[in-house]
């Protein structure tokens, strides 16, 4: 299990549109077998920020995986007016 953490920062003109290409995108992703989980959520203190936490069942199902199946394409086309913002992108293990 690999757990992949995005983090973005989202000026507030374009939240609504960042909200709605990231549920499209999680659609595509939810039929994708290696995509056990994911949640998105903002933060209450800076309604800038967002986290984007996908569980994957291992970092290469996700990377080898997901990136190069045809169905990325159509997720990347939602979410690449948005890379700019990512402040981090990373997969993590989780230890407790």
């Amino acid at each position: 299990m690999s757990i992949e953490y995005i983090r973005f920062k989202i000026d507030e003109e374009l939240q609504i549109k960042f909200i709605h290409a990231v549920r499209e995108a999680c659609k595509i992703m939810a039929a994708y077998p290696d995509c056990m989980e994911y949640e998105v959520a903002q933060c209450e203190e800076d309604k800038t920020l967002f986290v984007w936490r996908i569980i994957w069942t291992s970092t290469d199902a996700h990377l080898n995986g997901f990136r190069k199946d045809k169905i990325f394409e159509p997720f990347y086309e939602l979410m690449q007016p948005f890379v700019e913002f990512i402040l981090e992108m990373n997969h993590y293990n989780k230890i407790i």
